[in-house]
C-alpha cells in the first residue's frame, strides 16, 4: 500500500466485506446464501495477488534501490492519518443509522402498544435493515411475533438477539415463549433456567416462568387424553358434548336450562369432563344463551329465574375447582361472568349470594386466582360489595366475605387499584361496624381490621386512611368498647393498624392524640403483655405529633410505667418504651425528673447501651440520655460507672449507625458540658486524635461535686484518659485553683507542675511511669482562701515511644513550668474542672490524712495505751476475785439465824 491505489482497493474491500458480515445476520435465508457466494468469489479475488504464476527463481540484476527510514515512516503515518479519519466517518455514519433505527423501533412500540402487532414487526425489521445489530429490534419483534403465533421466527429473532448480547435476559424470556407455545415444554424451562444462571435475584420471576410451563404442560396432557377417551366412545366423556348441545338450543323455558345445568354440573366432576367442557366451547355457550344472561344480569326476578341463576354459578365453581387453571382464565375472560359475579353480591336472594361468594373463594384461594380476579374484575364495586355483606347480620356469610376481602388485600395489585376509592368502599362501613362490636361479630371484626392493616401497607392508602376524622373516632369508640379480656383479640390487632397509621404525620391525629393516649395509658394496666406492648408502641408513634399529648401522659405517671417495661426481656416492647422515653423527655422537664429520681444512675439506659444491638434501641437510648444530662447533677451521679466508654464505643462503632453515631456523640456532648470533670482533649503536639478524660478526687473515699471536707484534708487526684491505646502518655501541665466554675484569671491560684528546682506548697506529685493516668494529692484550703473552690488543670498528650513526639511534649511542658502565671492560665487549652468543693472548718465526715513522716510515732503512742490498758485490766480482775472470796468466808463462818416465821407445836 505505497500508493493511494492500494489505499481505495483495500478500503473497498473493507465495505465489502462489512456488507456481507450484516448479510449473513440475515433472518432471510435467501439473503444469506447469496451473501456465502459473494464472499466465495471475495475470497478468490483477493488470494489472486498472491498465487506464483511462474515456478521458477530469476536474479534481479537490477535491485530496486530501498527506500529510506523517514521515506516508510511518513508513509505509515499518512496511512494512520487515514485510517483514523475513515474510523471517524463510520462513527458518524453509524449514529446516523442508530438515530433512525432507534425511531423505527419506537413506532413499532406505538404499534405493539395498539396491539398493531403486523405494523409493529414491520416496523422493527425497517429498522433491521437500517442497523444489523440492534438488539432491541431482535427482542422487541420476537415479542411481536409470539402475540401472532409465529413462534418459529420468534426463537430465530431470539437467537440473533442473543449473538448481538450473549447475556440478554428479554431474548431468553422470549425464547422460552416461543418454545411454550410450540409445546416444547423442555426448552422452555432451559431458557428459563438460563436466566437464574446470568441472574440469580431473578428467582421469584423465573418461578412464575417455570409454573407457567407446568400449567400449559399440564392442560396439554389434560386435553389430549380428554380427547383420546372422546374419541374411544366413552360414555361420561360424550355426555359433556351432547349436554352443551341441549343447552345451546335457544328461546327454551328457564326450567329446561336448569335441567340441563344440573345434568351437566353432575358430569363435569373430574379432569375429563371439566376439559371437554372447556373444549367445546361451554363458556362461550352460557355467555351467549338469552335466557341464561337475563337471569345473570338480575333482568328478572322471579324464583325459576333466580334458581337458574344458581344453577349457572355451581356450574362455573365447579368446573373451576381443583385448580383447572385454564378454565379459570376463561370464565374471568368471559364478560358476562366478571360483571354478574360482583354485581350479584348485592342480590336479595340467599343462595345466589352463597354462590358469587363460593366462587369468589375459590379464585381467592391460590396466587393464579386472585390474580386473575384483580386483572379482570370491578375492584371497587367488589370491596364495596363484600363491606356490605360483611355489614349485615347473618354471621357466614360475613365470614366468607371477610376472609376474601383479607386475601385479596394483601396483594400488591389489589391495593394499587384501589388507591382513589377507598373511603366509599371501606371507611364508611369500618365506621359503622366498628361501632357496634359485639360476640357475635368478633371473628368478623378481627379478619376485618386485619384486612385494612393488609390495604395500610400501601404508601397512598395509609395515608388516606391516617387522613380520615372518621377512622380515629371510629378507633376510639371501638376501644372503649372492648374493655373486657374477652375482645383482647380485637384490640390486639387493631392497635397494630393504629400504630401503622400514627407514622402518619397528621393533624387528624393531632387533634385525637391525647384521647388515643388516654386509652392507650387504661390499656398499660392490661394484664396480657402483647396488649401492653402495643399500647405502648401507640404512644411512641401518637406523643411525637403533640406535646400536650406528651405533657398530659407524663401527668398520668407514664414514665413509671416505662421504667418497668425497661427492666422485661421483650426486644419489641423495650424498642417502644425507649422511644416513648426519649419523645417525653425530649419536651418535658418533668419527665427528665421523674426518670432520673427514680434510677440515679440511669442503669436502666446504661444496659440498653451496654448490650442491646438494635439500632433503634441505642439510638434513642443516647438520646434520652443526652436529654436527661441537661439536668443539674445528673452527670455527677455518673461519676465513677461506664457511661463514657459506652458513648465513645458508640459513637466510634459501625458508620452504617450514622443515627447511633450522631445521638451517642451528643450524648457525649451535653456530659462534658453538664460535668466539668469529664472532658474531651486532643494530642496537639503528635495528632494521634482525640481522648475523653476523667477527673476524680478521693479523701479515703471518692469525693463528688459539692461535698464539705476538712480545711486541713490532703485530697488526692485521679485523672485518666479513657483509651485502649497502650502507647498514649497522659501529664498534667498545670493546675489552678478558682472560686467559680470558669476560670478567673483575677481570683486564682496557679499551681505550676514541675517547674525544675521548685517545691511548690500543698502539692505532691505521685510517682508513675509514663501512662494514661496521672495524680497528685493538693490541699486545697491551704492554697486560696475562699470556702468554695473548683480544680482546674491542663493536660497534655504525647505518644510514647516516638521519639520526635515525645520530646516535642517534654519540651512544651518545660516551656509551660518557665512561664508566668497569666500566661499558663491563658493557655489553658486542654481543659479539665472538678467542682464545687466545700470547706468545712469542724469536724468532718472524712478521715484525715496521717503524714507518712509520723506514722511511727503513732503507732508507738497507739501501742503504749493498749498495752497499759490491758495491765489495767488484769489487776482489776485479780482484785475483784480476792474480794469476792473473802465474802464467802466472812458468811460461812457465821451461826445459822433463827427462822422467824416457823409455826410451833
Amino acid at each position: 500500500m505505497e500508493n493511494s491505489e492500494d489505499l481505495d482497493r483495500f478500503l473497498s474491500n473493507v465495505d465489502k466485506i462489512g456488507q456481507l458480515l450484516e448479510d449473513f445476520q440475515s433472518s432471510d435465508t435467501g439473503v444469506q446464501q447469496k451473501a456465502v457466494a459473494k464472499a466465495d468469489t471475495l475470497i478468490t479475488t483477493l488470494d489472486e495477488p498472491c498465487r506464483t504464476k511462474v515456478n521458477k527463481t530469476t536474479v534481479n540484476t537490477s535491485p530496486v534501490l530501498q527506500p529510506s527510514m523517514s521515506s516508510n515512516t511518513s508513509s505509515q503515518e499518512h496511512f494512520m492519518k487515514i485510517m483514523s479519519r475513515d474510523a471517524k466517518e463510520r462513527g458518524r455514519k453509524r449514529m446516523v443509522r442508530l438515530k433512525e433505527a432507534t425511531a423505527l423501533k419506537d413506532k413499532g412500540n406505538e404499534a405493539y402498544a395498539q396491539e398493531d402487532y403486523e405494523t409493529a414487526v414491520k416496523c422493527y425489521s425497517d429498522g433491521l435493515a437500517v442497523l444489523r445489530d440492534m438488539q432491541p429490534l431482535y427482542t422487541n419483534r420476537a415479542q411481536a411475533y409470539i402475540k401472532l403465533e409465529r413462534y418459529e421466527e420468534a426463537v430465530m429473532d431470539c437467537e440473533w438477539a442473543l449473538k448481538c448480547n450473549e447475556r440478554c435476559i428479554k431474548a431468553y424470556v422470549h425464547m422460552g415463549k416461543a418454545y411454550l407455545g410450540l409445546k416444547n415444554y423442555n426448552e422452555a424451562r432451559s431458557c428459563f433456567e438460563k436466566i437464574l444462571e446470568i441472574e440469580p435475584g431473578k428467582e421469584s420471576m423465573v418461578k412464575e416462568y417455570l409454573d407457567l410451563v407446568d400449567l400449559e404442560e399440564k392442560k396439554n396432557n389434560q386435553e389430549t387424553d380428554a380427547k383420546e377417551k372422546l374419541d374411544k366412545g366413552d360414555g361420561e366423556a360424550t355426555a359433556v358434548p351432547q349436554l352443551l348441545e341441549k343447552l345451546s338450543r335457544p328461546g327454551q323455558m328457564p326450567l329446561y336450562y336448569c335441567g340441563g345445568l344440573e345434568s351437566l354440573s353432575q358430569a363435569v366432576t373430574d379432569y375429563t369432563g371439566k376439559t371437554l367442557f372447556r373444549l367445546n366451547n361451554g363458556f362461550s355457550i352460557i355467555g351467549s344463551n338469552d335466557v341464561l344472561k337475563s337471569c345473570l344480569l338480575q333482568e328478572t326476578d322471579d324464583l325459576l329465574s333466580q334458581e337458574l341463576c344458581v344453577s349457572v354459578l355451581k356450574l362455573w365453581r365447579i368446573v373451576c375447582h381443583e385448580n383447572v387453571q385454564e378454565n379459570q382464565k376463561i370464565l374471568m375472560k368471559c364478560p358476562l361472568a366478571r360483571q354478574s359475579v360482583v354485581q350479584l353480591l348485592t342480590s336479595d336472594h340467599a343462595e345466589v349470594v352463597k354462590e358469587c361468594l363460593e366462587l369468589l373463594s375459590l379464585y381467592s384461594n391460590t396466587l393464579y386466582g386472585r390474580r386473575l380476579a384483580i386483572d379482570n374484575l370491578d375492584l371497587h364495586m367488589l370491596v364495596r360489595n363484600l363491606m356490605r355483606c360483611i355489614s349485615e347480620a347473618k354471621r357466614q356469610r360475613g365470614i366468607t366475605a371477610v376472609c376474601i376481602l383479607e386475601t385479596f388485600a394483601a396483594e400488591d395489585g389489589f391495593r394499587l387499584k384501589l388507591r382513589n376509592m377507598l373511603t366509599d368502599s371501606v371507611v364508611v362501613p369500618l365506621k359503622t361496624i366498628l361501632g357496634s362490636i359485639s360476640k357475635s361479630n368478633q371473628q368478623v371484626l378481627t379478619s376485618l381490621i386485619s384486612a385494612v392493616g393488609f390495604l395500610a401497607k400501601d404508601e397512598v392508602i395509609r395515608q388516606n386512611l391516617a387522613h380520615r376524622r372518621e377512622c380515629w373516632e371510629a378507633f376510639l369508640t371501638a376501644i372503649k368498647q372492648c374493655g373486657s379480656s374477652e375482645y383482647n383479640d380485637v384490640i390486639h390487632l387493631m392497635l397494630g393498624l393504629i400504630i401503622s397509621l400514627s407514622t402518619v404525620t397528621s393533624l387528624t391525629i393531632q387533634a385525637h392524640a391525647v384521647s388515643l393516649c388516654d386509652c392507650c395509658l387504661d390499656l398499660l394496666e392490661n394484664a396480657d403483655e402483647e396488649i401492653v406492648t402495643r399500647a405502648m408502641g401507640v404512644l411512641s408513634t401518637v406523643l411525637p405529633q403533640s406535646s400536650e399529648a406528651v405533657q398530659h401522659a407524663v401527668r398520668r405517671k407514664v414514665i413509671h410505667t416505662i421504667c418497668r417495661l425497661l427492666k422485661g426481656k421483650g426486644q419489641t416492647a423495650t424498642k417502644f418504651a425507649v422511644k416513648t422515653l426519649t419523645v417525653c423527655t425530649a419536651v418535658s422537664d418533668t419527665a427528665r425528673e421523674e426518670l432520673v429520681k427514680s434510677d440515679k444512675k440511669l442503669s436502666n439506659l446504661r444496659r440498653l447501651l451496654r448490650s442491646n444491638s438494635d439500632e433503634v434501641i441505642s439510638g434513642n437510648a443516647a438520646l434520652c440520655l443526652a436529654h436527661c444530662f441537661e439536668l443539674e447533677g445528673v452527670a455527677t451521679h455518673l461519676l465513677g460507672t461506664d457511661i463514657v466508654l459506652l458513648l465513645l464505643r458508640l459513637a466510634a462503632g459501625e458508620p452504617k449507625k450514622t443515627a447511633v453515631q450522631q445521638n451517642a456523640a451528643i450524648a457525649l456532648g451535653k456530659l462534658c458540658q453538664s460535668e466539668p470533670s469529664v472532658t474531651e482533649i486532643s494530642d496537639d503536639i503528635c495528632g494521634s486524635g482525640n481522648y475523653t478524660a476523667e477527673m476524680r478526687l478521693k479523701m479515703g473515699r471518692s469525693v463528688e461535686p459539692g461535698d464539705v471536707v476538712p480545711a486541713q484534708g490532703n485530697l488526692r487526684v485521679i485523672i485518666n484518659l479513657k483509651t485502649n491505646n497502650s502507647q498514649i502518655n497522659l501529664g498534667v501541665t498545670a493546675c489552678c485553683l478558682s472560686p467559680t466554675r470558669q476560670l478567673d484569671l483575677n481570683n486564682s491560684t496557679h499551681c505550676l507542675f514541675f517547674r525544675p528546682g521548685a517545691e511548690l506548697p500543698g502539692i505532691t506529685p505521685l510517682p508513675s511511669a509514663l501512662s494514661t493516668s496521672a495524680s497528685f494529692t493538693i490541699s486545697l484550703f491551704q492554697m486560696i482562701n475562699y470556702s468554695v473552690v473548683y480544680l482546674h488543670c491542663d493536660l497534655s498528650v504525647c505518644l510514647r515511644n516516638h521519639s520526635d513526639c515525645e520530646r516535642q511534649c517534654l519540651q512544651q511542658r518545660s516551656a509551660f513550668s518557665s512561664e508566668g502565671a497569666d500566661t499558663v492560665a491563658a493557655n489553658l487549652r486542654n481543659h479539665i474542672s472538678f467542682g464545687p468543693v466545700l470547706k468545712q472548718a469542724k469536724n468532718s465526715t472524712f478521715p484525715t490524712e496521717i503524714d507518712p513522716s509520723q506514722l511511727d510515732l503513732v503507732l508507738v503512742f497507739v501501742s503504749l495505751v493498749v498495752g497499759v490498758s490491758l495491765v489495767s485490766l488484769v489487776l482489776l480482775l485479780v482484785w475483784l476475785a480476792y474480794h469476792r472470796r473473802a465474802i464467802w468466808l466472812l458468811r460461812s463462818a457465821a451461826p445459822s439465824p433463827a427462822c422467824c416465821g416457823c409455826l410451833r407445836p
